[in-house]
């Protein structure tokens, strides 16, 4: 069992996300993902393209090098993002799935990326978002961090249901009651101690984190 990494529009692609797609040993990509994946001559196992996708080098390259292109039709790219997650966790390999590079810069959009990353959690394959210098991930109980006081974190509350969070650093506890996931806007806590929990009692959250 091992971890699926795929690479989304190639936004934001940087010398340390370079060094994680060069070294997955299994890689799919969406979108202009794979011409990053062509830069770095990293065959991608699929490669899920839509309508807007016209470069027809790279997606030759994907097929004499032995992999695979699935085309997703008419859509945005967001089709081609939940193709290729559901493709990852009903492949039955990974126990694992890391996505590189999914956020367009639209509130909207990216809010809806992160909410079905919190729908395709149930499966039980954790599934986290990695940016150059932090990481999301979904908490829906108690996660222990450990980072110098004053470590910028953030929340993002991502249930149905309204969302109960207490956060306990040794030197002042906070609680926040009955949080909606009807905002696209996080809400940003510095660490007050090297040790912080964060406790989630009832609903889930999405944390950005410090990598």
């Amino acid at each position: 069992m091992t971890h699926c990494t795929i690479l989304l529009d190639g936004k934001g692609v940087d010398k340390t996300l370079d060094s994680i797609i060069c070294s997955a040993k299994h890689l799919a990509t969406v979108d202009r993902g794979l011409g990053v994946a062509y830069r770095l001559e990293k065959v991608p196992e699929v490669a899920f393209l839509g309508p807007s996708t016209k470069d027809d080098q790279s997606r030759d390259w994907v097929g004499f090098s032995g992999g695979r292109v699935i085309d997703y039709g008419m859509g945005n790219g967001s089709d081609g993002f939940v193709q290729a997650l559901e493709w990852a966790l009903e492949a039955g390999a990974f126990d694992g799935i890391d996505l590189l590079s999914p956020f367009s810069g639209d509130p909207l959009a990216d809010h809806g990326r992160l909410i079905s990353v919190a729908q395709h959690s149930v499966h039980g394959i954790p599934i986290q978002i990695l940016e150059s210098h932090h990481r999301w991930i979904l908490i829906d109980g108690e996660f222990t961090l450990n980072a110098k006081p004053g470590t910028k974190f953030s929340l993002l509350p991502v249930s149905e249901i309204s969302v109960d969070i207490a956060i306990k650093s040794g030197v002042r506890d906070i609680t926040h009651k009955g949080l909606t996931s009807g905002t696209t806007a996080l809400f940003d806590i510095k660490t007050q101690h090297d040790v912080t929990s964060i406790i989630v009692s009832e609903g889930r959250v999405i944390a950005r984190l410090p990598r």
